[in-house]
């Protein structure tokens, strides 16, 4: 069991000392290095790096290895796909997207992951026709925010 309160104080501290406030932060890196190696965060916590928190499905770097093992990868342009479709894709359960990452498993198989290309974050939910993609956040920064705010579970129950 993780101490919210604990937790995000420290998150603060560190984003504030570094003036992270409005500045496009591209991955986790220095808050796995600086803060914890995984384990805290939204639902189930952030995944861990190498030698970091494991959930059921293992680490970021686990987690990535296995959605990519056995799929196609594909490559274009996320965000101009989403648009296009207003706001949501669905990519076949035998393909996967080059550089889209799993942060964190929210519950019920929904996983939050992040595009390496950019740092936005997205909301991918399995269904009978494959995963569902929504944008979720502009970078992590932005989502850690929201979720010390209370803001990702009440979006979530809409």
């Amino acid at each position: 069991m993780y101490d919210n309160h604990y937790l995000t104080q420290k998150i603060r501290q560190y984003c504030a000392a570094r003036g992270w406030y409005g500045v496009d932060l591209r991955g986790p890196e220095a808050l796995y290095a600086e803060i914890a190696n995984g384990g805290f965060g939204p639902a189930y916590g952030l995944r861990g790096a190498v030698g970091g928190f494991a959930d059921a499905t293992g680490t970021v770097v686990q987690q990535y290895q296995g959605l990519c093992e056995g799929r196609s990868l594909l490559d274009f342009d996320l965000e101009a796909e989403i648009a296009q479709k207003h706001g949501e894709i669905v990519v076949p359960f035998d393909q996967w997207l080059r550089g889209l990452f799993s942060l964190c498993e929210w519950g019920c198989a929904i996983q939050i992951c992040q595009n390496s290309a950019t740092g936005r974050l997205y909301r991918v939910e399995p269904s009978g026709d494959g995963y569902h993609i929504t944008h979720e956040a502009e970078s992590l920064e932005e989502w850690l925010e929201r979720w010390m705010h209370a803001e990702l579970y009440a979006q979530s129950r809409q």
